[in-house]
């Protein structure tokens, strides 16, 4: 192999040895393969047999492609953790988005549909976040007081590329979003362990810092701004639950306690009960005690504790939102402008389970 050719691979398996919380000797263990290969091979210390270049990508769970090739980068990302992320984490996640993302335009060429982050109202300079997330949603179509039927055409109509990752980076990231041009635009929600309010909820959370906080796209900036945050969750609550709606359903709302309004509540509006507890307090509906009070009234009432993010009546899978981009891949092969391999590569799935979802595809045209 090249010189630099035998660096990128050194840097690779370094970074998806640490991604996947490896050590040098799990990794020789998994590729069955002495431990001084893998030393070797991270340290870039001469060449390097091809037999065991496929034995180390087996033994990652990645393709020999992927151990060969530079990784990708993005400077206009918002990608913020609550604690500080291995740095070989934050690679892999970054080059895995980057490559999303133009494979996602590459798709929209392919089909001569390329598009455009759409045009939307800035926010003025009071930043009243309620008064401006109900123009957007009143920009977009969706009425002042209906509950929205699936966020993901939200995002559609805007032109916003959106990824539902199913990959669980321990609760230390839910979402990021990406501005790195006017195509390249798009929200990623890490949907591993979430319930699916919570994906609707971080969908839209991550929407607002691409309306938001235009300014905070910048990929060498790794902590939380909790200003940004909480003006976030501002935006997501109110475009989710409109003032005016959310008071006259609680109003409405019959119900022998406020436990069962509660519930009754956040399943009209898709959200989790910890946003409307949010919400009733933002209201002055109910005091601040009502954030932990509510969780001791449930489990006195039905016996179920709330501990680890467990959702009350919670909505199914089948609620989730649904992403337009691998419909978009399955289009492309369907008209023959991708193969099923690539199609496959593309959504990251064994190529028999894409031949079986552009069949699916084919079927409901």
């Amino acid at each position: 192999m090249e010189q630099a050719l035998l660096k990128t691979v050194a840097h690779n398996v370094w970074r998806f040895r640490e991604g996947n919380r490896q050590t040098q000797q799990d990794l020789a263990d998994a590729a069955r393969l002495p431990v001084s290969v893998i030393v070797d091979m991270e340290s870039n210390a001469g060449q390097i047999d091809e037999d065991a270049v496929v034995a180390v990508a087996d033994a990652l769970n990645r393709s020999v492609g992927e151990l060969i090739r530079e990784p990708l980068r993005l400077n206009h990302i918002r990608f913020r953790a609550r604690r500080s992320l291995d740095r070989a984490v934050r690679e892999n996640v970054v080059d895995s988005c980057a490559r999303w993302i133009k494979e996602y335009c590459f798709v929209e060429d392919e089909l001569d549909a390329p598009t455009s982050f759409a045009t939307l109202p800035q926010i003025n300079e009071s930043r009243n976040i309620p008064e401006y997330a109900g123009i957007v949603r009143e920009r977009l179509g969706l009425g002042k007081t209906a509950p929205i039927a699936d966020v993901a055409d939200v995002l559609a109509a805007c032109n916003v590329k959106l990824w539902y990752n199913p990959a669980n980076l321990d609760g230390d990231v839910f979402g990021l979003s990406i501005r790195e041009s006017s195509r390249e635009t798009g929200v990623v929600v890490f949907i591993g362990g979430l319930s699916t309010e919570r994906i609707i909820f971080t969908t839209i959370h991550e929407f607002a810092h691409l309306l938001l906080h235009t300014s905070s796209f910048n990929l060498d900036a790794a902590d939380e701004n909790d200003a940004e945050e909480r003006e976030a969750d501002l935006f997501a609550s109110h475009f989710l639950m409109p003032k005016d709606a959310f008071l006259k359903r609680w109003n409405d709302c019959v119900a022998s306690s406020l436990v069962e309004k509660v519930l009754i509540v956040k399943r009209y509006f898709r959200v989790s009960y910890l946003t409307v507890l949010r919400r009733l307090v933002e209201e002055k509906i109910c005091g601040k005690s009502i954030l932990w009070k509510y969780a001791d009234d449930y489990q006195d009432k039905y016996g179920v504790d709330l501990k680890d993010h467990t959702e009350p009546n919670p909505l199914s899978v089948f609620d989730k939102p649904q992403g337009r981009f691998d419909s978009l891949v399955c289009r492309a092969a369907l008209n023959d402008k991708v193969s099923v391999g690539r199609a496959a590569e593309i959504m990251r799935i064994p190529t028999l389970q894409a031949y079986d979802l552009i069949n699916r595809v084919g079927k409901g045209r």
